[in-house]
């Protein structure tokens, strides 16, 4: 009796050892992966001196043009808003969505090593190049902004001006603001 327990003890034992092995996800792992699930979640809009309003915006053979087509669009979590790298607009970018702190709304360049400019123009006392109204997750990289107040005025313009809400999970990095 005690060499047919043993047997089967041993038959268990083989049994369980056959049993596929589970490897853990390293955290490395785990970030590339949140980045890839990142990249499919939202769309990318893209902008372009020469694009057209009318297009989609949503490949750079159908970019749009103006920031006023920008600042009348519903932009969600994920979305990516994205200047064609050289490229001048003389306006305001006036965000009014949000992201969310897994999927941010993410404002960037494409097609090169130069940041585009956005010139709020100075153009009345209290205009802004980049003005987030009430937002929160944004993301910010790789412009430049001016917003240079016309000669013999005297008033208050601003490269970036956050306003209202709580504004977390901002973040604005490589942007050059001058005059």
């Amino acid at each position: 009796m005690r060499k047919f327990m043993m047997v089967i003890s041993i038959g268990v034992i083989g049994l369980l050892s056959c049993q596929k092995s589970v490897q853990l996800d390293s955290p490395t792992s785990l970030k590339t992966k949140a980045k890839a699930n990142l990249a499919s979640v939202g769309n990318t809009y893209y902008i372009d001196p020469s694009g057209n309003d009318d297009s989609t915006g949503m490949s750079t053979t159908t970019a749009w043009r103006t920031l006023a087509k920008i600042n009348t669009s519903v932009f969600g979590p994920g979305d990516r808003i994205l200047f064609k790298s050289g490229g001048v607009w003389n306006d305001t970018l006036h965000m009014k969505n949000s992201g969310t702190a897994e999927a941010p709304i993410i404002i960037d360049k494409y097609g090169g090593d130069v940041r585009p400019i956005i010139n709020g123009g100075g153009k009345r006392n209290g205009s802004n190049a980049l003005y987030l109204n009430k937002v929160s997750y944004f993301e910010v990289n790789n412009l430049e902004l001016t917003n240079t107040i016309p000669s013999g005025t005297s008033y208050a313009a601003t490269g970036i001006r956050v306003i209202g809400g709580s504004s977390a999970g901002t973040a604005i990095s490589n942007v050059s603001i001058r005059n």
